[in-house]
C-alpha cells in the first residue's frame, strides 16, 4: 500500500511540475516583467503547491480507505512538491538558461530595481541598500547555484508547512 501512495504522490507532483512549467512559460511569453512582481510571483507559484500537496494528501487518504498515520500525510504532501519544484527547476533552466539566457539577465535587473525601491521606500540606509545591489548584481537569479538554493529554500518551506497539515490530515 506505501507505494500506491508515493506513486500517487509522485504522479501528482508530476502535474503540478507540468502546470508551473505552464505558468513560467505563459509568464515568460507574455512578459518576463512579472517575474520581478514579487506579490503576483508568491501568488501565482504558493496557490498551485499547496492546492496541489493538500490534493495528494486527501487522495491518498482516500486510497488507504480514510486512514494516514503523520508520515503517510507529511511523505504525500512533501513528495508531490518535490516532484513539482523538479520539474519547474528543469523548465526553469531550459527557458533560462539554454533558450534565453538574456531573459534571465534582464529579470535580475528588473529584480534589483524592485529590491532597491522597497528597501528605499521603507528607509534602509544607502550603504546597505548598496551592499544589496552589488550581492544581486554578482548572483544572477538563474545561475546554477542560486536555482539549487532556491529548490532547497522551496523545500524547507514547504516542509515547514507540510507538518501542520500531516497533522490535520492524520488519522484520528
Amino acid at each position: 500500500m506505501q507505494t500506491n501512495l508515493k506513486k500517487n504522490s509522485i504522479d501528482i507532483g508530476i502535474k503540478l511540475g507540468t502546470i508551473l512549467f505552464i505558468i513560467t512559460t505563459v509568464i515568460y511569453i507574455v512578459d518576463i516583467n512579472y517575474f520581478s512582481n514579487f506579490l503576483l510571483m508568491l501568488a501565482v507559484y504558493r496557490i498551485p503547491v499547496i492546492g496541489f500537496g493538500i490534493y495528494a494528501i486527501i487522495n491518498n487518504k482516500k486510497l488507504n480507505n480514510g486512514l494516514l498515520t503523520f508520515k503517510e500525510a507529511f511523505t504525500s504532501y512533501f513528495l508531490c512538491i518535490v516532484i513539482g519544484y523538479i520539474m519547474l527547476n528543469a523548465g526553469s533552466i531550459a527557458i533560462f538558461k539554454i533558450i534565453d539566457s538574456e531573459a534571465a539577465v534582464i529579470i535580475n535587473e528588473n529584480a534589483m530595481v524592485a529590491v532597491k525601491d522597497m528597501l528605499k521606500s521603507i528607509n534602509t540606509p544607502s550603504d546597505i541598500i548598496a551592499a544589496t545591489m552589488e550581492e544581486m548584481q554578482n548572483n544572477e537569479a538563474f545561475s546554477f547555484r542560486n536555482i539549487i538554493i532556491e529548490f532547497f529554500n522551496r523545500l524547507l518551506m514547504n516542509a515547514i508547512f507540510a507538518v501542520p497539515l500531516a497533522l490535520f490530515f492524520k488519522k484520528p
